[in-house]
């Protein structure tokens, strides 16, 4: 792809700073956009190379045996990335003094959970300055668990050079954003999927370590349920990062709510999640519907929790699925749920009440009750209970023998995946560094992203400028 061959040539090409946040660009378009490329070991292979290059002087650490560290990008106070953080970390200390390193934390109540389960808590690698010092962190430990953001490049650096200076080092990567790129490929001894779409992209990886199966745990708690038939005139609610709603190829979130609303006439759809003047695949959707659509920005989980309670029927996010949203409707508030089959497969046994097509999936609304679901209880719980997925996690851990759900003899295709694609979506962050990467920008994509890019990134250096201004007066 010519995107990618531009970008390997221009880190190649810089000083070992600019190459980072070339490099970091380049694993947020493709964390963002669904392109053909997964691979891209030989960058992190020179960037390590690079950076060992560039230091000269090693300083030996003492190591903790007994202390595990985990290492997560940012965190926030919805979504499932941060849930899952907080579950292995309580999962890690049941054995093992945990330690944290997080760049960022975008809420003040996470941070304060976790720092009761730990003893300390790191500031992560954020630029080329930081390496040494973070690295030589990271090398006191013999295991290491991320959870980093695909594109974060700076802290995979870093732990290559912790394992350069402490060869026992092992790493376990948690692919939180299983159905994407990452980065992670070169340093990870064993390697973890949350869904069977995951464990069948690992082939286009170039994976060299093992690949386990983990899970998303879910708390299973006892509930009353406020109906067993989901009828005309009740409440039904979506929820998920406005990111999971946008069009994907030809699909449309449309496909779902318009089916829904039209048969249900009496009911009303709740969108949790929703940026309403930004999100404009959601307007025409609004004006057709007025007020029986309820469009909101994103809440915290204990208000989104509440909310989804006073529904009857949960429907999960397309084109892009839920994740941990959607079993944790039945797992955990005792939901009607189901939705629109999609691409993305094999995070749930309760995608099995999900449909191919609008007719099917209505009729399967209409039929839905909890003798459904008692029939798979025990998948359920055998996917998503926190004591399945923390047995699976600590055997690998402790190098015990692997007991991991069958995911790998799926009959699905991602071959789809081979495509050449259109960038749907420009970061805004991603940085302008040259007339031909402009031009193979806009031939990557449309002009209205492209556009849209453009816009947006003008007035973000716009605030920065006003930024550094405002503080050197």
């Amino acid at each position: 792809m010519d995107l990618v061959k531009l970008y390997r040539e221009k880190i190649n090409a810089v000083p070992i700073e600019r190459s980072l946040s070339l490099a970091r660009d380049l694993g947020t378009i493709l964390w963002q956009n669904e392109l053909p490329v997964f691979d891209l070991a030989e960058i992190e292979n020179f960037l390590f190379d690079q950076v060992t290059h560039e230091i000269k002087h090693v300083i030996e650490g003492t190591i903790c045996p007994d202390s595990l560290l985990v290492i997560a990008t940012e965190l926030y106070s919805n979504g499932g990335h941060s849930r899952l953080f907080e579950r292995i970390v309580a999962f890690s200390g049941a054995n093992y003094t945990v330690d944290l390193m997080v760049n960022h934390f975008h809420s003040e109540e996470i941070y304060q959970n976790l720092r009761l389960q730990c003893r300390d808590i790191f500031k992560g690698c954020q630029s080329y300055s930081d390496v040494l010092n973070v690295a030589h962190i990271i090398s006191r430990y013999n295991k290491v668990v991320t959870l980093i953001h695909p594109d974060d490049i700076y802290n995979v650096v870093c732990i290559r050079l912790a394992k350069k200076l402490n060869p026992r080092l092992l790493v376990y990567f948690v692919n939180h954003s299983d159905h994407t790129f990452t980065y992670g490929v070169s340093m990870a001894d064993s390697w973890f999927e949350l869904s069977k779409y995951g464990s069948l992209l690992d082939e286009m990886r170039g994976l060299t370590c093992p690949s386990h199966f983990l899970g998303i745990p879910i708390d299973k708690k006892s509930y009353a349920k406020k109906t067993d038939r989901f009828k005309d005139g009740d409440n039904i609610m979506m929820a998920a990062s406005y990111i999971k709603f946008r069009p994907s190829g030809n699909m449309k979130v449309d496909e779902l709510v318009v089916p829904v609303l039209n048969e249900f006439v009496h009911s009303k759809l709740t969108v949790i999640g929703v940026r309403p003047f930004l999100d404009f695949w959601w307007w025409k959707l609004k004006l057709k519907y007025g007020k029986r659509l309820k469009l909101m920005y994103a809440t915290s989980h204990s208000d989104y929790t509440k909310l989804v309670r006073q529904s009857d029927l949960y429907l999960d996010s397309y084109p892009m699925p839920g994740g941990t949203a959607f079993a944790e409707q039945y797992m955990t508030n005792g939901q009607l749920c189901s939705g629109l089959t999609t691409k993305y497969i094999g995070y749930s046994p309760l995608e099995k009440y999900k449909r191919t097509n609008a007719r099917a999936m209505l009729k399967m609304i209409m039929s839905l009750s909890f003798k459904n679901y008692y029939q798979i209880d025990n998948e359920m719980v055998h996917y998503h209970s926190p004591e399945s997925v923390k047995s699976r996690y600590l055997n690998v851990l402790h190098d015990h023998e692997e007991n991991v759900c069958s995911i790998r003899d799926s009959e699905y295709s991602i071959n789809y995946l081979l495509e050449n694609r259109k960038v749907q979506r420009i970061p805004t962050k991603v940085a302008i560094f040259g007339f031909r990467q402009v031009v193979i920008l806009l031939l990557a994509s449309d002009i209205l992203v492209f556009i849209s890019y453009l816009s947006r990134n003008l007035m973000y250096r716009i605030n920065v400028w006003y930024k550094v201004f405002r503080a050197n007066k």
